[in-house]
């Protein structure tokens, strides 16, 4: 391997924890990457602390790459898993308490603009398409769902229509 190739790995749950990244650091990893828009400011803090204990005997520092969530909308993060039937009605809410209905909490909801009945909206980068009934109080946007799937936390939402979902500012 050229001297200069770097090995940049991405850690998970799974890959998190100080024995984790040993491990990858022990097969030649020089970079560890965190994504945040799966991470919370927490993760990235045990992984700062692991690395810079692990850099304290290492022969070679490893390196930490910060890969930080752009403007977008996702599902909030919920270690349930939702599953969705086509025809059957699912509301959108930034409620986390939203009672009686089924209901999928987004996150930054409040940002997306012209939100119309009849417009179609993704999941999970296109896995599941909604229709959109009715626009409620509190933002909750009644859909029909016109594919069957399962959707859990922390997957893409997109509003085609919408342009500028979110920008810098609105952060």
């Amino acid at each position: 391997m050229h001297k200069r190739t770097k090995i940049i790995t991405t850690v998970g749950p799974s890959t998190r924890s100080k024995e984790g990244i040993l491990n990858l650091y022990k097969k030649g990893m020089n970079v560890v990457r965190v994504n945040m828009s799966h991470a919370s400011h927490a993760d990235l803090d045990e992984v700062i602390d692991y690395v810079t204990k692990i850099n304290k005997t290492a022969d070679k520092s490893i390196g930490i790459m910060v890969d930080t969530q752009g403007p977008e909308i996702r599902t909030a993060k919920s270690s349930d898993i939702l599953e969705l039937k086509k025809g059957e009605e699912l509301v959108l809410t930034p409620n986390k308490n939203l009672k009686g209905k089924k209901s999928l909490q987004i996150d930054n909801l409040k940002y997306v603009k012209g939100i119309k009945k009849g417009g179609k909206i993704s999941l999970d980068n296109g896995a599941i398409e909604l229709k959109i009934l009715n626009i409620g109080l509190g933002n909750n946007i009644t859909c029909e769902v016109l594919d069957n799937g399962a959707i859990a936390g922390k997957k893409t939402c997109q509003f085609p229509w919408s342009k500028n979902q979110t920008s810098h500012s609105d952060r």
